[in-house]
């Protein structure tokens, strides 16, 4: 009923994806995870690190991090924290008392660029809350896999022969199919909320066993049949809306192509539907091209100022107010929404 992240460490992928209902135990059951691969190592050398993104929300949990756990799964450490760590007091062989560090905390925003850290006995990571709400004033970070990526190799040393494999698992709840990590690592669930590659796994938590109890408690009758409810009891994806969403939209010809976050985007014009299109199809021989943003910029490429000042972006944004722009996927359509809040469309 409750999760645990076994199953999925188990699948030997080194980045796994997990989104889940409410208070099923995602964070739990990972700092369970990780305290247990620490007290069952013979030379207590499995250390883990915890990851969030940012310094106030790692300041805010740090020094309560294992209170629950400690207590619910009887572990009976005397857990002491130092610095960024947290861990118990030990003897040493020549008798001296020394601290054995468990769990580091590392905050995305700000250690992204860090250097100097030394972790050779890092067995385990735990990206907490990886997935946002923008509606309640929250941003990813920019190019944040990439700055996690950057974290990673610091405190991982992939490339490090004489260093052992660190799993990470991210955690969160289901605000968004499309986001920036799936997104970037191309991630798309199947029919069982399952994604598998070589190296990445993604699971979307179906637990019926859970749901039929969240729902069935005071606070889940009352929320029944809101879309809520849904997400925080059943899991649905609360920002998921596929309105406007249609792969199979008849194109016309390119009106224009514009490029966002590195990657290329055309948009078509069908004038039988009175309509316009936004795909990841373009034509690359294009004369018009935009981007929205100073890293995308590229020779004779015109930026957002043209686009709100010419007939393309004239027209884009008559078609987006009138309810006549549509979109290959829900993840072009997130790309557009960021696009007109830089226009102010």
């Amino acid at each position: 009923m409750w999760f645990t992240p076994n199953d999925v460490i188990n699948k030997q992928r080194l980045f796994n994806f997990v989104t889940g209902p409410k208070g099923d135990g995602k964070t739990t059951g990972c700092r369970n995870y990780g305290l247990d691969l620490f007290c069952k190592d013979s030379d207590k050398q499995a250390e883990f690190c915890v990851i969030r993104r940012y310094k106030t929300e790692t300041q805010a949990t740090y020094k309560k991090y294992f209170d629950d756990i400690n207590t619910k799964f009887n572990y009976g450490l005397d857990i002491k924290y130092r610095g960024r760590s947290a861990g118990i007091m030990i003897e040493s062989k020549t008798g001296e008392e020394i601290f054995k560090p468990i769990c580091h905390f590392f905050s995305l925003s700000t250690d992204a660029g860090i250097q100097g850290i030394n972790l050779p006995n890092l067995r385990f990571m735990i990206f907490e809350e990886i997935f946002l709400d923008p509606r309640k004033g929250k941003r990813y970070l920019k190019n944040e896999p990439e700055e996690f990526a950057r974290l990673y190799d610091t405190l991982a040393r992939p490339s490090d022969p004489a260093r052992k494999r660190v799993p990470v698992i991210f955690i969160g709840n289901s605000f968004a199919s499309s986001n920036p990590y799936y997104d970037f690592f191309h991630i798309s669930l199947n029919a069982n909320g399952e994604f598998k590659s070589k190296n990445i796994y993604a699971l979307h938590i179906q637990d019926k066993e859970f749901s039929e109890y969240a729902n069935n408690t005071e606070f889940g009758r009352i929320m029944s049949n809101t879309a809520y409810g849904k997400h925080a009891f059943d899991n649905d994806f609360l920002l998921d809306n596929f309105d406007f969403v249609d792969k199979d939209f008849k194109k016309s010809h390119l009106l224009y192509n514009f490029i966002y976050n590195g990657k290329t985007y055309g948009v078509w014009i069908n004038a039988k539907a009175s309509a316009l299109f936004v795909s990841s199809k373009y034509d690359p021989s294009c004369i018009r091209s935009y981007s929205f943003t100073t890293d995308d910029l590229k020779p004779n490429f015109l930026t957002a100022k043209m686009f709100t000042r010419n007939k393309q972006g004239e027209l884009t944004k008559f078609a987006y107010n009138t309810g006549c722009l549509y979109f290959e996927s829900l993840q072009i359509k997130n790309v557009w929404f960021d696009i007109a809040h830089l226009c102010n469309l």
